[in-house]
Parts: C-alpha cells; structure tokens; sequence
C-alpha cells in the first residue's frame, strides 16, 4: 500500500497545473486556525487548494481518497501516507 500511495504523491507533484483557469479566491491565513473551503460540486476547491499549496513552494502532499488504487486503504494504514511522503518528498 506504501508503494501505491509513493506512485500517487509522485504523480500529484508531476502533474502539470498551468492550463487552469486562474481563479480569483483569497484564502485568509490565521496562525493557529483551519482553513475551509466549500462550495457546490466541481466547482474547482480542490484544483484550487492544489495551486495555493504548490505556490507555498514547501514540501506537501495532496492526496484524493476517491482514488480507486486506495480503495483498500484502511483509517490504520493513515500513518502509511506519513511515512510515503517523507520517503520519497521532492527536494
């Protein structure tokens, strides 16, 4: 399962974002707090979210558990994503 979820954190980070529509969405930082986005359906919170991550220029990893190849992740095998990322995160 680990070697799943290195292939999908490899293919996020590979992944060629800059044929999207811009959006213009402020997200406002407060130390200490969640941030929420919400809105109706594909309406681009998650494309969005993956932008503004990678414009933080800092390690992360994004991952969609709707995946089929995590179809059979269980809530004890979380920790696996941990430990996937700082295994093989970009420099």
């Amino acid at each position: 399962m680990k070697e799943k979820l290195k292939e999908i954190m490899i293919e996020e980070w590979n992944e060629d974002l800059k044929n999207l529509v811009p959006r213009e969405i402020k997200l406002e930082n407060i130390t200490g707090k969640a941030t929420v986005l919400t809105g109706i359906r594909r309406c681009g919170k998650s494309t969005h979210l993956r932008v503004f991550i990678r414009n933080k220029k800092r390690p992360y990893f994004y991952i969609n558990f709707s995946d089929e190849r995590l179809s059979l992740l269980r809530a004890q095998d979380l920790g696996l994503c941990h430990e996937a990322f700082y295994e093989n995160k970009p420099d």
